[in-house]
Formats: C-alpha cells, structure tokens, sequence
C-alpha cells in the first residue's frame, strides 16, 4: 500500500512546493507594485496642484492604501463586462 501510493504523495509535495515559490514571486510584484502607486500618488499631489478633495479621493495615497489598491487590482476588480 505504501510504494502504491508514495509517487501521489511525493506529487503533492513537489506540488505545494512549486506553490510557495509563486506565491513569493507574487508577493514581491504586489509589494513592488504597491510602492510604485504610492510614490506615483506623491508625484501627483506635490507636482499636480491637486484640490483637497481630488487628494482625499486617492485610494493609494498610502501605502496601506496602496497595497489595498494592487490587492483588488489582482485579486478582485476584474473588468469582464466587455466579454458580454
């Protein structure tokens, strides 16, 4: 019973495995996405001569904000209404 099912088990392992490391390199492009959109939102306010309210309305203003931004860019808001 153990050799009939030690390849399905070795299968799952390299599985989880190769699992990790796409969820690393997905980490780091978020991360790096997430400071890319925060460093664009600062350029915006200090060169763009934005009112209050167009600053308030920036949802990665910060950088909570912008992981929040890049978390639904990739997770959530997936335009799919012009496959209709």
């Amino acid at each position: 019973m153990v050799d009939a099912v030690s390849p399905l088990i070795t299968i799952i392992y390299e599985i989880f495995n190769d699992m990790g490391w796409f969820l690393v390199i997905l980490l780091v492009t978020m991360f790096s996405f997430s400071v890319s959109f925060y460093m664009l939102a600062l350029n915006q306010i200090e060169f763009d001569g934005l009112s209050e309210s167009e600053i308030a309305q920036l949802q990665y203003g910060t950088i909570i904000g912008s992981t929040q931004f890049v978390f639904g860019i990739v997770y959530t808001q997936w335009a799919t209404n012009f496959f209709d």
